[in-house]
């Protein structure tokens, strides 16, 4: 996993290019951290053009840290080719109604990160 650095903005970024482990969720937990003591609510970019899954311990850890945060989350641009996993988490995105999930084709990264943000 590959951080996207957003300074002085209110977004957290990621590139999801190997399996994701404990301890990028970790690492991201800290960034969240760093951006809701600065932002009341943040954005989340994601690539996700070779995504590898995520482990089970990785998965429990990230709904342990970040659920308990959704509030804070406004907006969620998921960058990938169109797939299963868009249409599933485009329809995971409605059960939570604050979080605006929008998706973005590959080639359209800088339309996304500016979305994030505004």
């Amino acid at each position: 996993m590959e951080i996207i650095d957003f300074p002085g903005q209110p977004a957290i970024g990621f590139v999801a290019d190997s399996k994701i482990k404990v301890e990028d969720i970790d690492t991201l937990a800290k960034i969240v951290e760093e951006k809701i003591q600065k932002f009341d609510r943040i954005g989340v970019y994601v690539e996700m053009e070779d995504f590898k899954g995520i482990t089970l311990e990785a998965l429990v850890e990230d709904v342990k840290k970040f659920f308990p945060k959704l509030s804070y989350f406004k907006k969620k641009a998921v960058v990938c080719p169109d797939s299963i996993l868009v249409r599933i988490g485009e329809k995971l995105g409605s059960l939570f109604p604050g979080i605006e999930v929008r998706h973005f084709q590959p080639g359209e990264e800088a339309a996304a990160k500016k979305w994030v943000v505004d």
